[in-house]
């Protein structure tokens, strides 16, 4: 597989997990939303959306990055398809199935990936680390707001 095609493949990969999330969202979501207690510092609903495109394309420009650096098979790339299927699992739980300490625990759990992921690229290539730093202090501002949501419920 020549470079170009591990870019366009691992910026695929990271947008079929906010699509394979999505697919789990009901269809009454946004009525469910619009009425929980929210933290204080709640950006507006039409914020999410743009962050996660943008994190998105970061997400998998690191993941091509590092991918062009190692084998297919490489721990870093592991790691990287766990915090994708954590990902797609916390828009289930949270947006599909409403169970909002399930979805806190799979975010604490994903920021915890994304620590490692952060730790490993370090040894690898100091860009992937910033290029997933935007990811890691989004996680940090999740994980605030759903056990803010979670303490108010």
């Amino acid at each position: 597989m020549s470079v170009t095609q591990r870019y366009i493949a691992a910026i695929l990969a990271s947008y079929a997990a906010g699509l394979i999330g999505s697919l789990f969202v009901s269809a009454d979501f946004d009525v469910w939303y619009e009425a929980l207690a929210k933290p204080a510092l709640m950006p507006p609903a039409s914020v999410f959306p743009i962050v996660w495109l943008f994190l998105y394309a970061s997400m998998g420009l690191a993941f091509g990055m590092l991918w062009s650096k190692t084998e297919l098979w490489h721990p870093w790339i592991g790691c990287f398809f766990v915090s994708l299927l954590f990902n797609a699992a916390w828009t289930a739980f949270f947006f599909g199935f409403h169970t909002i300490f399930i979805a806190l625990v799979d975010a604490v759990c994903l920021f915890i990936i994304i620590v490692a992921l952060q730790l490993g690229a370090l040894e690898i290539d100091r860009r992937v680390a910033y290029l997933l730093l935007p990811y890691l202090l989004w996680m940090a501002f999740a994980v605030y707001l759903n056990a803010g949501i979670w303490l108010l419920s």
